[in-house]
């Protein structure tokens, strides 16, 4: 009975054994021929072959299709590969008390996740930190993470530096929950390559620059903050205009009365939240009967910076007007308008004055909040 069995066991090999090896080579077999007789010696030798093509150093390289499970990737040579790939996940604010964890693939603690939608995360959480105002806050997948299932976890726990802290968790990013125990949306920023990253970088927003114009002069007497008046004759030209600017403050209105190149401002369609510093360029004059006062306006909130003329000397040059507005959350469609306030007499924003021509630039900078 067993050489029968030992026969069949050969002539399935004769159909192709093989060597596993990195390559995948063929190996043949030569089948006892009828009425061999079976000694030591041969069986010995036949189930050494089979123990060697069957139970050898087998590495893949024969398969056609299969499933290589996670749990057979060999921990240390696959270390990066299950702990350190991400790809998307960046945390943004979702409300006060509630951070969003965007699209995510990752390897988390040896398991895989891949998410398709957001996933929320917020105090009370199973193995959270309490709520503290004033307080430096982590986000982190949590270990056990897999598949579809990504939890969050807030805590005041910062990682090591290979973005995991001790107990496994991968770290997503940070945030400040301020003195009213609000997330405060401009310090939320995603890990990325050890560095906590805002979703938007510094630079110029927009800008909008009036060609030197004979007859254009924005004069202004009221004597408590209000807009500079229109002068139908500052929109006669196209201005230059770069970024996010509204279109209509760029075309050419043809003098077109209440138009909006006869206006000293500037709409941007998109603000993030941060802060946005503006500055104004270009020939400013008073008269000598009072004082002027010369600020940004966002239509809620004068910028805090505000540039003073001394009337009593006289002042006429080229002046630069700067201001600050801070923005808890995006804005889109933000006019920023120059308003004038004197004591008495007149204040003049100018293309010409006293024969003299300077163009005016308008520009608006982004700026994250300040966090470390």
């Amino acid at each position: 009975m067993k050489k029968k069995i030992l026969a069949l066991l050969m002539l399935a090999c004769s159909a192709g054994c093989q060597v596993y090896a990195g390559t995948c080579t063929s190996d043949t077999y030569t089948a006892n021929s009828a009425n061999t007789v079976l000694t030591s010696t041969k069986y010995n030798g036949d189930h050494s072959t089979i123990y060697d093509r069957l139970a050898g150093s087998l590495d893949a390289g024969c398969l056609v299709d299969g499933t290589l499970e996670d749990g057979a990737l060999n921990t240390t040579d696959y270390a990066a590969l299950l702990n350190g790939v991400r790809d998307g996940c960046a945390i943004s604010w979702s409300d006060a008390a509630t951070i969003s964890m965007g699209d995510c693939i990752m390897s988390v603690n040896g398991n895989f996740v891949k998410t398709t939608t957001a996933n929320t995360v917020t105090w009370g959480c199973t193995g959270c930190s309490a709520e503290a105002a004033s307080t430096d806050y982590y986000v982190y997948v949590k270990t056990g993470s897999t598949g579809t299932t990504l939890t969050g976890l807030i805590t005041t726990t910062a990682p090591d530096p290979d973005g995991y802290d001790s107990s496994g968790n991968k770290i997503l990013g940070r945030f400040f929950n301020d003195g009213s125990s609000d997330i405060n949306q401009n310090t939320v920023k995603s890990w990325a390559n050890g560095v906590y990253k805002a979703p938007y970088g510094a630079g110029l927003l927009a800008s909008v620059t009036w060609a030197e114009t004979t007859n254009c002069q924005w004069i202004g007497s009221g004597t408590s903050w209000t807009n500079f008046p229109d002068d139908d004759d500052c929109g006669d030209t196209a201005r230059t205009c770069y970024g996010g600017v509204n279109a209509t403050d760029c075309a050419a209105d043809g003098g077109t009365t209440g138009t909006d190149g006869a206006k000293i401002k500037i709409v941007m369609s998109f603000i993030p939240a941060g802060t946005v510093r503006c500055f104004l360029t270009g020939m400013i004059s008073v008269s000598t009967a009072g004082d002027q006062g010369i600020r940004f306006y966002d239509g809620t909130t004068g910028a805090s910076a505000v540039v003073q003329y001394d009337g009593s000397a006289a002042d006429n040059g080229v002046g630069i007007l700067t201001g600050e507005f801070t923005y808890a959350t995006d804005q889109t469609n933000v006019t920023i308008q120059v308003q004038q306030n004197v004591s008495a007499g007149t204040a003049n924003i100018s293309q010409t004055v006293s024969g003299r021509k300077s163009g005016q630039n308008l520009s608006c900078y982004y700026f994250p909040h300040i966090y470390n």
